[in-house]
């Protein structure tokens, strides 16, 4: 391998919440292409007009060798000393490999990296989206947001648990001998990182989904593909697939389904030896929402909120009421958002109660009606879907109607 994984296996596990995964694999390796332009021995020799030979002068003698001392080796001199071209690396850093290419939208390859076991589990800093994403030892990664039928992607091609190379850098899952898998978080999507170290590496790759509900995969006019759960209801997916050769320029590749299983296969038939490592990438994505309430309006006291009781009195006579009533706040919701999140949005808790103290009479021939008061509120719900991944984040907007939430201020009317 070009660079050496440790062998030390993390003991924690990282659990997640999740119902579905993916497993990435493949075994197909093609044929090292050499580049003749790259080898000295190539070049061509230079016609040169010889001028008259100078007398040769007496060679002179030869120094006697020293002899070596006892258990020490002797020097070695490097391949550029020696006019040739240097040796591979057996040390090549993860860091500078993914560093040195961009992603498919631009950004650096490494951006995302796990260095440590404690980076392995996100979760979103909001309430209402409930977004986490969980990368464990055991090759799966576990998604979930509210509202959402969550799901897993476990690597199939994953060798080994999550170690670090030589020199403490990301977090890999070795994937063969020529090839590992490099997990990153990157805020609301994941990404695993393919690297094929050379051309005796795997080309192409698996990755298994599951998840609690049944999913259907079909793939997008991006070239990625869509997760949609038994509903018909998108729930995640993976981005567009992209490669790249060492020197930074686009490597084909695809996504093939089958069934609940997703290759990626990367076309490296063309590519020569200098043009390793390749950096291959599914990035996958959870679909989260967001729900905001807006437009919040205070309309003050309604004195005839919610009827309590009546009574009627005849000519000469009189009725009256006398009794402690209790009544609830009443809070209005759509889009499903949880009556929690609304009242804690607009300061009314749902189902809140409030007594009132009662004392009405009247003489004949009259009725008297008797209601509670309350303050009024009304607002409208937000709801912000969000899908797929950078540049290609998708937004579905929608806003309810005008809602309304009364709080009783334990004040009533008697008419």
């Amino acid at each position: 391998m070009i660079f050496d994984l440790q062998r030390t296996r993390a003991m924690s596990f990282i659990g997640g919440v999740a119902a579905v995964a993916i497993c990435l694999g493949g075994t197909a390796a093609h044929a090292e292409v050499l580049d003749p332009a790259a080898d000295p021995a190539t070049e061509l020799a230079t016609d040169l007009v010889a001028e008259p030979a100078a007398p040769a002068e007496p060679a002179a003698p030869a120094e006697p060798a020293v002899p070596a001392e006892p258990g020490v080796e002797p020097a070695e001199t490097s391949a550029e000393e020696n006019g040739g071209d240097p040796a591979p690396s057996e040390d090549d850093d993860l860091r500078e490999i993914l560093g040195a290419v961009s992603d498919g939208f631009g950004a650096s390859a490494y951006d995302g990296a796990l260095e440590s076991l404690a980076d392995t589990s996100f979760a979103a800093d909001d309430d209402e989206s409930g977004r986490t994403i969980t990368v464990d030892d055991s090759g799966m990664v576990s998604f979930s947001a509210e509202g959402n039928a969550g799901f897993a992607v476990t690597f199939d091609d994953a060798s080994s648990g999550l170690v670090n190379d030589s020199d403490g850098g990301p977090l890999a899952y070795e994937a063969g001998e020529d090839a590992v898998i490099v997990p990153q978080i990157i805020d609301t999507y994941f990404r695993g990182i393919f690297v094929l170290e050379s051309s005796e590496a795997p080309n192409e790759f698996s990755m298994s989904l599951s998840s609690d509900d049944a999913l259907s995969l079909s793939p997008d006019e991006t070239g990625g593909i869509i997760f949609t759960d038994a509903t018909g209801e998108e729930i995640g997916g993976f981005a567009a697939p992209w490669a790249k050769d060492a020197r930074d320029r686009p490597v084909p590749t695809q996504y093939l389904i089958d069934g609940q299983t997703v290759r990626q296969v990367v076309d490296v038939s063309s590519l020569g030896a200098d043009d390793f490592p390749v950096v291959a990438d599914p990035a996958a994505y959870v679909n989260f929402t967001k729900k905001y309430v807006v437009d919040v309006r205070n309309h003050g006291n309604v004195a005839k909120w919610r009827y309590l009781n009546q009574c009627t009195a005849k000519k000469g006579l009189s009725c009256s009421i006398g009794r402690t009533y209790t009544v609830s706040a009443s809070v209005q919701t759509a889009l499903n958002a949880s009556f929690k999140f609304v009242g804690a949005s607009i300061g009314v808790t749902a189902g809140a109660s409030r007594s009132v103290n009662v004392s009405c009479s009247v003489k004949g021939p009259k009725k008297v009606t008797l209601h509670a008061s309350a303050t009024k509120k009304t607002y409208k719900i937000r709801s912000v879907r969000t899908y797929g991944v950078p540049p290609w984040l998708k937004r579905d907007v929608r806003t309810s109607h005008t809602l309304t939430a009364y709080k009783p201020n334990g004040k009533y009317v008697c008419s």
